[in-house]
């Protein structure tokens, strides 16, 4: 499906927030951070299909073709949950973080998963398992166009509450949050954020940052920090996106643009697709493979991979931190 409008009109438009004071300590870096008002529904304990980790590179899994069949979940919500646009095969929670699988927009494939496999504690890796969840994932549904996932862990020693909160809005924006509250005990945090990419399709995805002038690339993995360049001027630093033949020419199917928190200190990670790398820290999983190229003169020159980004959140003496990006999807 050729897109409707440029990239950087969508960039342009404003982000959909309903703000209402409400639900998390004022304390806490929340500065454009919209905090939530009252549900028009809330489910509680909803918890979708359990679907394999595994994934061919190239390939979208169970998706290809149209997908799982529908299931009746925890909490009596029919999944793939589709609103405002938005269709989620599933979320579930396991040993990494709370899963989202199988995320489209407009029918437009945009996510393989996302989740939150970990956060580090003084330096200490601390997995978010199905062990120490204590709350949801509850699904939240706003009438005026928004709905949200959240789920509340407790790492138990120390007494730290890392709770995920995803909004998925009809414009296209994502808001992929952690709350993390440590009860008044000063510590260094990092918080690890997973996307796994597929934009329409799992092989051809092509991952840029932005130099403060114009959208560059590189050819292998590498990591970005937010501070080294000046956003765009709608505050985007990251995108990817997938290109397509049409006719002599090219389209761009599907885009995502990622707006850091200026709070976070934040790194972005832009690898390859590799089975396993979920749970540790990315900077491992730096191993110079191939993730961009182009070529001139070809009707469509961009040529990605299966991208996975990381966006990791740095915090330094801190008892109260909501860290993570914006992402907003054009199709």
């Amino acid at each position: 499906m050729e897109r409707k409008s440029a990239f950087a009109s969508l960039l342009a438009n404003a982000i959909v927030a309903t703000i209402v004071f409400a639900s998390f300590p004022a304390a806490a870096d929340t500065a454009g951070r919209p905090d939530d008002g009252t549900p028009d529904e809330v489910y509680e304990e909803v918890v979708g299909p359990d679907y394999p980790e595994d994934k061919d590179e190239g390939t979208s899994g169970m998706m290809a073709g149209g997908g799982a069949v529908s299931a009746m979940m925890g909490g009596g919500i029919q999944f793939p949950f589709e609103a405002f646009n938005w269709t989620v095969y599933s979320w579930a929670s396991t040993n990494n973080g709370l899963r989202f699988y199988g995320v489209y927009y407009k029918d437009e494939l945009i996510l393989y998963d996302y989740r939150v496999p970990w956060v580090r504690v003084n330096g200490n890796l601390r997995s978010l398992t199905m062990f120490n969840l204590v709350q949801g994932p509850d699904l939240w549904i706003y009438q005026s166009g928004m709905f949200l996932v959240k789920a509340r862990y407790n790492l138990g020693n120390p007494n730290i509450d890392v709770t995920t909160v995803t909004r998925f809005y009809g414009n296209g924006t994502m808001e992929p949050w952690v709350l993390v509250d440590t009860h008044n005990a000063p510590i260094n945090l990092k918080v690890g954020q997973r996307f796994d990419f597929d934009l329409g399709e799992a092989a051809d995805d092509t991952q840029q940052y932005f130099d403060g002038v114009i959208w560059r690339m590189t050819i292998g993995e590498s990591a970005v920090l937010d501070s080294t360049y000046q956003a765009n001027g709608s505050g985007y630093q990251w995108r990817d996106f997938d290109s397509d033949q049409s006719g002599g020419s090219y389209v761009l199917d599907q885009e995502a643009g990622i707006r850091p928190y200026s709070s976070d200190d934040s790194k972005w990670y832009m690898l390859r697709w590799c089975a396993g790398e979920i749970g540790g820290d990315p900077a491992g999983y730096l191993n110079g493979q191939t993730i961009n190229g182009y070529v001139p003169g070809q009707a469509d020159p961009w040529i990605g991979s299966d991208a996975v980004n990381w966006y990791v959140s740095n915090y330094v003496g801190t008892t109260l931190a909501y860290p993570g990006p914006w992402v907003r999807v054009l199709v």
